[in-house]
């Protein structure tokens, strides 16, 4: 699979040793409860709330632009109350989505312009299309597509999928390289 070469400015963007490239135009609150496993890709205007509630990234993920991630919450006796958000390796979360999700497996494509309703379960080898608002709650199951508004099911996923998205991950990755001087 041929992945078109993207350009970063090397000023704009910081390259941690475990391989993350960061965006200096991200907005990470509450850094100290950000865990990023290494090889990720937050790009600009992309708000990262762990402020709320310990948010984590495992490998090859590739965060768009303008995206919001934020904890999931409940309501408990007049109190809301956030809870980690785990986000599994290997995942893209196209631009302009709103995630607030319980937990996202491995091998997940979350659209443009997606809202990931609180506590919504996305489990491993799943597509969300473009433009899907997916319900609060709402569990998404292996090799399954989801798509609409409201969101549900629409297809599934070849079970080759798996080593294809992986591929295309670790690709994009190493496609998204700094300008040279």
């Amino acid at each position: 699979m041929e992945i078109e070469t993207k350009t970063f400015d090397p000023n704009q963007y910081l390259v941690t040793k475990p391989g993350n490239k960061i965006s200096n135009k991200s907005i990470l609150r509450g850094s100290q409860r950000i865990i990023l496993s290494g090889k990720s890709i937050i790009k600009e205007n992309t708000m990262i709330r762990g402020d709320l509630a310990t948010t984590s990234f495992g490998k090859f993920c590739i965060i768009e632009k303008d995206c919001v991630i934020k904890p999931p919450y409940r309501r408990f006796q007049n109190q809301v109350v956030f809870y980690q958000l785990s986000i599994g390796n290997f995942n893209i979360i196209g631009e302009n989505s709103v995630i607030s999700s319980a937990s996202i497996g491995n091998f997940v494509e979350i659209g443009k312009n997606c809202i990931i309703e609180r506590g919504c379960i996305l489990k491993d080898c799943c597509k969300i299309l473009d433009g899907t608002i997916l319900p609060a709650e709402t569990v998404v199951a292996p090799y399954q597509i989801y798509g609409g508004k409201p969101g549900k099911l629409i297809g599934s996923l070849p079970e080759s999928r798996l080593e294809y998205f992986q591929d295309y991950c670790i690709e994009l990755y190493n496609s998204f390289i700094p300008k040279k001087k």
